[in-house]
Parts: C-alpha cells; sequence; structure tokens
C-alpha cells in the first residue's frame, strides 16, 4: 500500500519523501529563544537531586510502568512483612507458605495486565496516527517518529537504519513546518482522516481551544513574572549587585574567562570549561557569586541539542553581556545604600514594563475572541514590539506557540485515552489474573516447596488417619 504522507507536504500533492531535501520555507520564523519548557528545565536545575530524579521517573512513568512498580512492591516487600509478622499467631510455615503468594500473583499481575495494555496502547497510537477517532485524537498533522518509521519501512524496504533515521528526522521537520504555515496562512491545521481521500480542517472547537490556550499561556507566564517581581525578596538581589560593585575587577576578569571559554563553537568543550571553572571555586565563600554566574551559564545548556547548539552557546555569550553591563552599572555607585535603591528602581521599571506587555497580551487575547487570525495577531505582535523592548526580547511566534498548543491538548487527550482505557483493561484482567493464581499457585508450592504446600498437610492428615485406625484395630484385638 502507498504511504500517503499528504498531510505533511509543503507544496502539491507529492509526498513528502519526494521533495528537495534543501527546501526552505521562509514564512517560517522561528525567532523564540526560550519556550516554556526551556524555563522549566532552567528552575529544574536549583530541585535538589531527588526531587529531580522523582520528577524524570514521573514524566516517564505509563500505565505498564506503574503496574511494574506496583508489582515489585507486592512481590519483593509484602512477603517481607506477612513472613516476619510475629504479631500473627500463625506458625512460621504458614507465614512462609503465606509470604510467596505475593511474587506469584506479582508476576501474574505483570504477565496478564501488559499482555492487555501494551497492545491497547500499540492499537491506540495506530489509530490516532492513521486518523481514525475524532479530531480531539487525531495526530496526523504531527505524527510520531515510530509511525513515520514504520511507513517508510513499508514504502523502501531497501532503506538502511541510518537511512530511515535520517528520514525521519527530515520528516518531522517538514511536518513542524507545515503545521506553523497552516496556522498562519490558513488558519486552521490540515488533518487527515481513515480510509478518506484529502485532507480536512481540523475541528474549529478544537483549533480554537489551541489558539486561545497558546494566548492564555502567555498571559499566565507574564503574571508569574509579575508576582515573583512583586513578591521577590531583594536580599538575594543586592547580594549579587553589591558583589559586583566591592568585586568589580575580579568580576571583569571573571566575565573575560567565560566569554573565551563560550566563544568555542564545540558544546561539549565548552560545558566541560564550565565545570571545571565551577569546580574551582567550589568552598570559596567570597566568590559564591562567581560560580553563581558560571552555573546559571552552564545551565542554558540543559536542554541543548544538535540543531540547537550554536544558539544555546549565543545565549550563553548573550547572557554574560548583560551581567557585563549591570556589572559595568552598580560598580560606579559609591555605597550599598546606593546599590539597594538602584535595585529599587529597577524593580519598579520592570513591574513597569512587564504590566504593559501583560496588557498588550490581554488585548491580543480580546482581538482573538472577535475573531482576528493568527496571521493578524502576529502583526499585532510585530506592531507593538516597535514600541516594547520587552515584548521585541521575547521575539515571540505566535503561530509557533499555537501549534505548540495544538499538539500538547491532542497528546493530553490521548494520554487520557490510554489512562482509561488502562485502567479498564487492567481491572478487567483481575478475575482472570486471580483464577490463575488459584491453579498455578498450589501447583508451584506443592512442586518447589512440598514442605511448605498443602500437600504435606494432606500428607500428614492421611497418616493420623492410618495410626488412628491402626489404633483402634490394636485396641479391638487386644480387647
Amino acid at each position: 500500500m502507498k504511504v500517503d504522507f499528504r498531510n505533511v507536504t509543503n507544496l502539491g500533492t507529492a509526498p513528502i519523501y519526494n521533495q528537495p531535501r534543501n527546501n526552505e520555507n521562509k514564512n517560517v520564523a522561528f525567532k523564540g529563544k526560550y519556550t516554556a519548557a526551556d524555563v522549566g528545565k532552567e528552575l529544574d536545575k536549583y530541585m535538589p537531586g531527588k526531587i529531580r530524579f522523582m520528577k524524570k521517573l514521573s514524566d516517564g512513568l505509563g500505565e505498564v510502568q506503574n503496574t511494574i512498580i506496583n508489582a515489585i512492591g507486592t512481590g519483593l516487600i509484602a512477603p517481607v512483612f506477612i513472613k516476619y509478622n510475629f504479631l500473627s499467631d500463625t506458625d512460621e510455615d504458614t507465614r512462609t507458605y503465606s509470604a510467596w503468594r505475593q511474587p506469584i500473583s506479582a508476576v501474574l499481575t505483570v504477565a496478564t495486565q501488559c499482555a492487555v495494555v501494551v497492545p491497547f496502547n500499540k492499537v491506540v497510537a495506530e489509530m490516532v496516527n492513521k486518523g481514525v477517532l475524532d479530531d480531539d485524537y487525531n495526530r496526523t498533522a504531527f505524527k510520531e517518529g515510530d509511525a513515520l518509521r514504520k511507513e517508510l519501512k513499508k514504502q523502501h524496504p531497501d532503506y538502511t537504519k541510518a537511512q530511515i533515521d535520517a528520514e525521519v528526522k527530515r520528516l518531522e521537520k517538514l511536518q513542524e513546518e507545515k503545521l506553523i504555515n497552516d496556522i498562519r496562512h490558513k488558519n486552521t491545521v490540515e488533518i487527515t482522516k481513515y480510509k478518506k481521500e484529502g485532507t480536512f480542517n481540523v475541528n474549529k472547537g478544537v483549533y480554537d481551544n489551541a489558539v486561545e490556550g497558546a494566548i492564555d499561556r502567555i498571559i499566565g507566564l507574564e503574571k508569574a513574572e509579575l508576582k515573583r517581581l512583586k513578591e521577590e525578596k531583594t536580599v538575594y538581589r543586592v547580594r549579587r549587585r553589591e558583589f559586583y560593585r566591592t568585586h568589580s575587577k575580579e568580576t571583569f576578569d571573571f566575565i573575560n574567562e567565560l566569554e573565551e571559554i563560550t566563544s568555542k563553537s564545540d558544546m561539549k568543550e565548552v560545558q566541560k570549561a564550565l565545570k571545571e571553572k565551577i569546580k574551582s571555586l567550589k568552598g570559596n565563600k567570597e566568590k559564591e557569586e562567581l560560580r553563581r554566574v558560571a552555573q546559571e551559564v552552564l545551565g542554558l545548556s540543559n536542554s541543548a541539542t544538535e540543531e540547537s547548539k550554536a544558539s544555546i552557546i549565543k545565549a550563553m555569550q548573550d547572557k554574560l553581556t548583560k551581567v557585563r553591563t549591570t556589572a559595568e552599572k552598580y560598580s560606579k555607585l559609591p555605597d550599598k545604600a546606593a546599590v539597594e535603591q538602584a535595585i529599587q528602581e529597577e524593580i519598579k521599571n520592570r513591574i513597569s514594563s512587564v504590566e504593559g506587555t501583560l496588557s498588550f497580551y490581554e488585548r491580543a487575547k480580546a482581538a482573538i475572541k472577535e475573531g482576528k487570525t493568527v496571521k493578524e495577531i502576529e502583526a499585532m505582535f510585530t506592531t507593538e514590539a516597535k514600541a516594547n523592548k520587552r515584548l521585541a526580547n521575547k521575539e515571540i511566534t505566535f503561530a509557533k506557540e499555537v501549534a505548540e498548543m495544538f499538539k500538547k491538548q491532542v497528546k493530553g487527550n490521548i494520554g487520557s485515552v490510554k489512562q482509561m482505557g488502562g485502567l479498564i483493561v487492567g481491572l478487567a484482567m483481575i478475575p482472570v489474573a486471580c483464577t490463575l493464581l488459584n491453579i498455578i499457585y498450589p501447583l508451584f508450592m506443592d512442586a518447589v516447596f512440598p514442605n511448605l504446600s498443602h500437600g504435606k498437610g494432606k500428607q500428614v492428615n492421611k497418616n493420623l488417619v492410618e495410626q488412628a485406625s491402626n489404633k483402634k484395630g490394636e485396641e479391638v484385638k487386644h480387647g
């Protein structure tokens, strides 16, 4: 069957794998430096290691992983409490026998539930990537890499793994470009539907939710910044800027060193040099602020990918330029009181800037409610940015924001289906698992631990009956 890639074409009806590899769409403007994800990753750096680990674990958990974790608890932890429960009036053999039921139950639970949940999730993934379900769950405009890989293997069985991987990467980029262009120029998202020819505009309600969600997210971030500025304790700001004032030479020398480090084009080399610099300052309380600056610069590389390395290094250099500008300003002040006064003025100006930007976002939201297209909203952003320095520095591409929100909402809907479906099929398998446990467990114990099993109990009873019969016979004989 021919693979249909029309949902990710740039122009015409040719499938995207036939498009020129150097095809560039100049209408797409990926100008934004930092996204909400970038901000989140930056904040994660300051969390304790245990918290970061648990968050990472939580982000990766699915129905299968949860089942396995619960099974580990059932199979490894519960037996200990059962066997060594000395409050129980049962004998040790009975407790041991009962304890062994738990790991066997855990194995059966994993085997039965995963045997159903894994295929269920695969079926859902297949359906959403083919457009079988409603528009809320249709991701044909941004197919998963696995779905693209599967289609390519059918279309090009002669491709090597490296060729497939490279082509998947290219197709994902083309999908992204088309999604943004459709939002900007057509004010919709084009999707395909299972066994239906052509492309279709996504349900208007689904699209409108993405547009409104995008502007709400932008407003939410700005409100959070305003709240932070109004509630922020200035002690940290004072400490940093007072250090700039009292240690100006050390500060500028350090900035020069970091600028030299970030002038290298090799990201790994930059990261290594920054880590060494941070390590050399560890424990030196007098230079703690310099260590923090280096840590903040290094933190910008946390989300670096092969494609973003150059922009990340540029962001590091911009950060150092900002530090230098601030240091130059505060190094000229006469005393700490002047530093504190300058900081209050700085925060006041920042609050005013944020409030002005927030006011614009609210106007943009009202324009969306009135029916303005994404392209018209982007024009509003461009006009406002000419007079609003804060907005200009943000370099927001609204069409891209809408695309990200659309993907996030559809993925969320799909995730809900998987969770609910996984719960239902998991509950449906409980009677099956219990039945298997009641059958397998006695057989397993009889075979592996006959001294603990009920088989031993039956044998003991049989021996007692025989002894009683013999005794009764002897009594009759001698009576």
